[in-house]
């Protein structure tokens, strides 16, 4: 227990500092956490906020970005997202603030897993991080960014939603122009126009089975799998498995992967594991 914690005083929050390459999705993932509608759980859309904070020069970012957000396991917590066009300033952060977890976050797309001098670059830089001093008591959390399936599926489904939508409401209003003079008739007709719709925009059964079959194995695997086998071949060019072959490493560092256009509950995997490993560190109170 804290000094702070005894005197019944307000704990503050863990620090946590958020680093990558530029274009790794860090900013993506910040404000996908900090903009979750706490009512319904959905995810907004902040492709248009993370566009205008761009420089207009097209360095990318060029400042960083800080949140506070609260978790089950670390309670209240404030992330520091420092964007690569930074890095020189990188350690001013870590070295002036009390940080109790640092996240490394690399690009796993198609493009970026066969991008070989990028990720040369980000696992040199990972490398530094990890044999920082003042990193080396905080937990570090190598988050690989994957395009999951899942997501891909949803973005299409809500565009082919939208198109039956708008398709269905000019079916509607064409029948209720042609059918004014009986309420029975553009009844039936809106009804039949319906299951017709419904029936030729089914899907065929085959595609149906082999999506459920993608999203159940989606399911079954834990964050600390990969999602797809891009994402598998970053972290084979990380050497994600050599670096927690050493001891002082098995203790403080995980490697999640994760979409930060839909983080959900594989970011609760990222806070546990920070608890987990900051009690395990003797930095938990």
């Amino acid at each position: 227990m804290s000094f702070l914690s005894c005197l019944g005083g307000k704990r503050p929050p863990h620090q946590i500092v958020m680093l990558g390459l530029p274009g790794s999705g860090k900013t993506t993932l910040l404000y996908k956490l900090k903009l979750m509608d706490k009512v319904s759980g959905e995810w907004k859309d902040i492709s248009k906020l993370v566009e205008a904070i761009k420089s207009p020069n097209g360095q990318g970012d060029v400042s960083y970005h800080y949140e506070e957000l609260s978790s089950k396991m670390l309670k209240n917590y404030g992330i520091w997202d420092v964007p690569g066009s930074l890095i020189s300033v990188w350690p001013t952060f870590y070295r002036y603030i009390r940080i109790s977890a640092a996240i490394f976050v690399v690009d796993a797309s198609k493009e970026a897993s066969e991008n070989e001098k990028s990720l040369r670059d980000a696992r040199r830089v990972l490398n530094f991080l990890l044999n920082e001093d003042e990193l080396r008591q905080a937990a570090f959390i190598v988050i690989i960014n994957e395009r999951s399936e899942t997501t891909k599926n949803k973005k299409s489904q809500k565009k082919e939603g939208e198109k039956k939508n708008a398709e269905k409401d000019e079916g509607r209003e064409s029948r209720t122009l042609s059918s004014q003079g009986s309420a029975s008739t553009h009844v039936e007709d809106v009804a039949g126009g319906d299951r017709n719709s419904t029936s030729s925009s089914k899907p065929p059964a085959n595609s149906m089975l082999g999506a459920a079959a993608h999203v159940v194995s989606d399911k079954k695997k834990t964050a600390e799998q990969p999602i797809s086998p891009y994402g598998d071949a970053v972290q084979k060019k990380l050497n994600i498995e050599k670096l927690l072959q050493d001891e002082w490493n098995q203790q403080r560092m995980r490697c999640i992967y994760l979409d930060v256009t839909d983080p959900k509950q594989r970011w609760e995997t990222v806070t546990e594991q920070i608890h987990r490993i900051n009690i395990v560190m003797g930095n938990e109170a």
